[in-house]
């Protein structure tokens, strides 16, 4: 081989890259220190462009077609060039190949809420997610702030970066949009162009590609497909469930009727509020898109789209709205007229989601659990603090417990259902307010029985050390949360003044301004749920260990369970214990 034949295999004759990756957003071509020819051929196809680099310096840009390289067709070059060397000289540099096809399907969303004003609400916060389709159209830009000299710069490089730009201007695209909370699940078309038009004029400038389209309905699609395939799984039917709330605050001997109809068919359902108590004077109603809504979303995904079941992500928009129909007459509790007051709701809310859930018990026994606490006491604390010359409140929410679900005991002393709410430390309300917290621990009431026990609830009492007032949001004082398939019962809730003195009061579920003078003591007991499954069943080692951790006694164990406890030892009879279950 002679020396002209090594130096023609040392030069680039055609330049062409095929993307197999549909995730490549920048690709520079391999040279390994080939040199190019000068009339060498360059291909470049539909969706792509290349970008010259020479000496540092961005060159000529290429669009979609063969080109011949040559001192004709791209003049940059070889004004940094010079082409000193003529016609046949060789030249060095950087071929950058650029997808400016559609990159669909990017999804979004916000890590945290975004605090937003909305003229019905005031400040809320809120979530959003959604997928968006974007393309680069500034190649040279793209490269200088984005790719830089990165041979094969893919996607998931970039997506973190796209993500948090469309998150950071989320809110001002929503207030630019001026869409209110409670119309946003109907206008995701307004939406999604109002943050094109706020991001695009940033991203095109700073990374040289532009937003297409913001699709906001493919989250929304997902949600219902997911949602609609897990309905379709249970037997069509109608299943009816009810519970009663106390009564509305004022009239304290008419409790109000909770009902709900939950009819399947096909991959739909319908839960049929009909039979409800009547909406009421007092503030005890529920407006029906922010609070009834909201409770059936909850119960619809935590039933049938449980994060234990499906490892994937399934958020929580109004795609799952759309599988289920909700009928609540106008003028009832859970649909009032206006403008009757909606401001005392989230035991409603939670008892609705509680019902909804036992009525699909026998036909999703796996999903459901017994009656939960399904409440809140939702306790203001206030006063005058002499010392300090200043008004003062303090604001708790008292949790509850969950029933008992199949395979699992109950879950203790935590907010049940519809909540989203926790407490100070003892220690910080110790120093900011004249309250002494006394006693904070498990309900010391006996476990509702079941193959899988109820849960316990909290017994707090709380010392006045100056005079004040106690204002509560609570309920189920009355009744008690329901076991299910032989299951017992839980218990309720109360509220004492005073307790264990001459002067104890029992003391209503809802208080408006309760007078407190200084060294009383309030007294809360939260519900404890219901068993689930005949308690007959539950394994005896089980029920000794309830007895050790003083969840029941000996006499309970033998009386609920069957099961016989050797009060010197500690220890199950099983002898005795199966020929007692086997007399029942």
């Amino acid at each position: 081989m002679n020396i002209l034949n090594i130096i023609k295999s040392q030069l680039i004759e055609v330049i062409e890259w095929t993307d197999d990756s549909r995730d490549t957003l920048s690709y520079r071509w391999p040279d390994e220190d080939k040199e190019i020819k000068n009339g060498a051929q360059l291909i470049v196809r539909e969706s792509q462009q290349v970008q010259f680099v020479a000496a540092g310096q961005y060159a000529d840009l290429f669009g979609p077609g063969k080109h011949t390289l040559s001192t004709e067709n791209i003049p940059v070059l070889s004004t940094i060039y010079g082409w000193k060397y003529g016609f046949q000289s060789p030249f060095k540099c950087d071929v950058y190949y650029i997808n400016t096809r559609l990159f669909t399907g990017n999804k979004w969303g916000t890590a945290n809420p975004v605090t937003v004003r909305d003229p019905d609400f005031g400040v809320v916060r809120i979530r959003a997610f959604g997928t968006y389709d974007f393309r680069i159209v500034q190649p040279a830009l793209f490269l200088k702030e984005v790719a830089g000299t990165d041979q094969n710069f893919r996607l998931d490089e970039f997506a973190d970066t796209m993500r948090s730009r469309i998150v950071s201007i989320f809110s001002e695209a929503l207030a630019k949009a001026k869409i209110p909370v409670l119309d946003v699940a109907t206008r995701y078309s307004d939406l999604g162009e109002a943050l094109v038009q706020v991001i695009n004029p940033a991203v095109v400038d700073k990374y040289g590609l532009e937003t297409v389209f913001s699709a906001i309905e493919d989250w929304m699609d997902y949600s219902e497909r997911m949602l609609r395939n897990a309905i379709a799984k249970v037997p069509d039917g109608t299943y009816y469930a009810e519970g009663w709330l106390d009564n509305d605050g004022i009239n304290l001997d008419k409790p109000l009727k909770v009902c709900t109809t939950t009819t399947i068919h096909g991959d739909s359902l319908t839960i049929d509020l009909t039979g409800s108590a009547d909406e009421v004077y007092t503030a005890f109603n529920c407006s029906f898109e922010g609070t009834t809504r909201t409770a059936i979303n909850y119960i619809m995904h935590a039933l049938f789209l449980d994060d234990d079941i499906y490892k994937q992500y399934i958020p929580q928009n109004d795609g799952m709205r759309r599988p289920v129909e909700i009928i609540a007459p106008k003028g009832c509790i859970f649909n009032p007229n206006f403008p009757r007051a909606t401001f005392s709701r989230f035991n409603q809310a939670n008892l609705l989601a509680d019902c909804v859930m036992r009525s699909l018990a026998d036909v999703m026994p796996d999903r459901v659990s017994a009656g939960t606490s399904a409440h809140i006491h939702f306790v203001s604390y206030n006063g005058f603090n002499k010392e300090k010359g200043e008004f003062w409140v303090y604001l708790e929410v008292d949790e509850g417990s969950y029933g008992g679900r199949c395979g699992k005991d109950a879950i203790d002393s935590c907010d049940a259902l519809v909540a989203n709410t926790r407490n100070d430390p003892i220690e910080e309300i110790e120093w900011h307010y004249p309250l002494r917290v006394e006693r904070y621990e498990l309900n010391p009431e006996k476990v509702a029985p079941g193959k899988w026990r109820g849960g316990l609830g909290i017994i707090r009492e709380t010392r006045f050390l100056q005079e004040g007032t106690v204002t509560c949001e609570g309920d189920r004082h009355m009744e008690a949360p329901k076991g299910i398939f032989g299951g017992a019962k839980g218990h309720s809730a109360s509220m004492t003044k005073n307790p264990g003195t001459n002067h104890a009061v029992s003391l209503q579920a809802k208080l408006s301004d309760e007078e407190f003078g200084e060294g009383d003591v309030l007294q809360i007991r939260t519900p404890c749920g219901g068993g689930y499954g005949n308690p007959k069943e539950r394994d005896p080692k089980l029920v000794l260990s309830d007895v050790l951790d003083d969840f029941t006694d000996i006499d309970d164990a033998r009386e609920s369970y069957g099961v016989v406890i050797n009060p010197e030892t500690m220890t199950v009879d099983e002898e005795a214990t199966q020929k007692l279950r086997a007399s029942h």
